[in-house]
């Protein structure tokens, strides 16, 4: 993947971090080895963060993070449904919403809005459906085919995360492309 799109993922997923205000109570939802915990102590330790992720794996590699000087910071392992009832000022889904069929990432995207407190900011990096280009219908169908090969990816094609978003009531409030137009931060502001 790195290959592919060398820094574009990485610079994608830290563009709008400087957004996140002090004393915010953050939730990193699906961000694998933690790498994105040491960016975000770059420019603010002054939050509280929840990191969640499925992947036993990728939690113990995260976990190696647990120093970073941030007010408090919780590591979970298992989904959104594990951390129901809690409330959140800042939600980053960092290509976590790509992996899911059109119904589960319907069920994920209602079940994140539920976790935010009342116009709190949802920011979303993801894969672009609405780059049509043929390279980028290209570059779509060999990166699902090798995921559903290595790893069992369930979902066949890309899906209109960022419209779901905006389903359950988020307005963007600004956004920024990467590796030409295939890759997209969204900035939302969630009512």
């Amino acid at each position: 993947v790195k290959l592919v799109y060398r820094d574009a993922i990485r610079n994608a997923q830290v563009f709008f971090l400087d957004r996140i205000a002090a004393d915010s109570k953050v939730l990193i939802l699906g961000g694998g080895s933690g790498w994105l915990l040491e960016e975000l102590s770059k420019i603010n330790t002054d939050v509280t963060v929840v990191y969640v992720e499925a992947s036993k794996v990728m939690l113990t590699k995260a976990k190696k993070y647990a120093n970073l000087p941030f007010t408090d910071i919780r590591f979970v392992h298992g989904t959104e449904k594990d951390i129901e009832g809690e409330q959140f000022d800042f939600v980053i889904t960092p290509f976590v919403l790509d992996v899911l069929p059109s119904i589960e990432m319907l069920e994920m995207v209602n079940s994140i809005k539920k976790l935010m407190f009342p116009d709190g900011l949802w920011l979303c990096v993801d894969f672009n459906l609405f780059d049509r280009s043929i390279k980028a219908r290209l570059l779509s169908f060999t990166m699902i085919y090798f995921f559903r090969v290595v790893s069992g990816l369930k979902t066949k094609e890309l899906l209109d995360y960022f419209g779901a978003i905006k389903q359950v009531g988020g307005e963007t409030i600004t956004h920024q492309y990467f590796y030409n137009k295939f890759i997209k931060a969204e900035l939302f502001r969630v009512k």
